[in-house]
């Protein structure tokens, strides 16, 4: 299994156990007291996501840049 298979597979078990924890958040919950109340909790967890996207697609961009100009 390759290094960037690996990561994949890791991520994608990330991704699923981090969905299953915020489907399970109630309503009612949003308010619940941890350093940060669950509400901010979770958007750190999507700006956090959205960041790793925005960064992938850097790095994936560049890598099919390289691989279409050296064709």
């Amino acid at each position: 299994m390759s290094n960037e298979h690996a990561a994949s597979e890791t991520l994608r078990s990330v991704i699923g156990a981090a969905t299953a924890i915020v489907d399970g958040v109630e309503d009612g919950q949003l308010t619940a007291a941890t350093p940060c109340d669950v509400r901010a909790l979770l958007n750190h967890m999507v700006v956090t996501a959205r960041m790793f996207a925005i960064a992938a697609e850097k790095v994936l961009g560049k890598v099919l840049a390289r691989t279409i100009t050296t064709r």
